[in-house]
């Protein structure tokens, strides 16, 4: 029985350290906050699981699902489709409540994003600076500027891709130091100021 015992904790160590890898590729960064519960009108949807992890990797997979809070004590998993980790003068704060002994995790939303210049495109660094500008265009949007995406970098975005910006000038974001990518590392935009680059759109 014993043995039983310790093959049953070895496989849901394995299952969770998997899936702890597959959390990394799939939606990371987000926030976290203690003591945390989704009010029943936000919540989309109820599961079990074993770990903070393991809910968060089902709320990625779960349509409309951006949020979640989980409780050791029942290993209950609520999903939800608002964030639940603003502060409280914010006006999302409604969607959460005080629930002792549960965690709430909520996915970071980038005020930017990198756009290629056809929806289903794979090729790198084909847009002039006015095809960028059309581009975000067609997605409903407009081009980032040095702002946005220094505030997308200050929330964990590491992208290391050149895309142009609204100043006329194409830059990667990078939140810490990469020397796979280009081998310095400072707050703002690195710029590339090439000629073709993929294009920074406001999210």
């Amino acid at each position: 029985m014993e043995s039983r015992n310790v093959s049953l904790w070895l496989c849901f160590a394995l299952t969770s350290m998997v899936l702890g890898i597959s959390l990394a590729q799939t939606w990371t960064p987000y926030k976290q906050r203690n003591n945390c519960g989704i009010k029943a009108d936000f919540i989309i949807e109820r599961q079990i699981s074993g770990s903070l992890l393991v809910c968060v990797l089902i709320c990625t997979k779960t349509g409309g699902c951006i949020s979640v809070s989980w409780n050791a004590g029942t290993n209950s998993c609520l999903l939800s489709g608002h964030d639940t980790i603003s502060e409280e003068n914010d006006p999302t704060y409604r969607a959460y409540e005080m629930a002792s002994g549960s965690v709430c995790a909520s996915e970071v939303k980038f005020p930017v994003f990198m756009a290629k210049k056809t929806t289903y495109g794979t090729a790198r660094y084909e847009m002039t600076y006015q095809d960028a500008e059309k581009r975000c265009a067609e997605l409903g949007t407009s081009m980032a500027t040095e702002d946005d995406v220094t505030q997308a970098q200050s929330l964990g975005l590491h992208y290391c891709d050149c895309g142009w910006l609204s100043n006329g000038r194409n830059a990667l974001i990078l939140s810490y130091y990469d020397g796979n990518c280009w081998g310095s590392f400072y707050t703002g935009p690195i710029y590339c100021d090439w000629a073709l680059t993929d294009v920074w759109c406001k999210n």
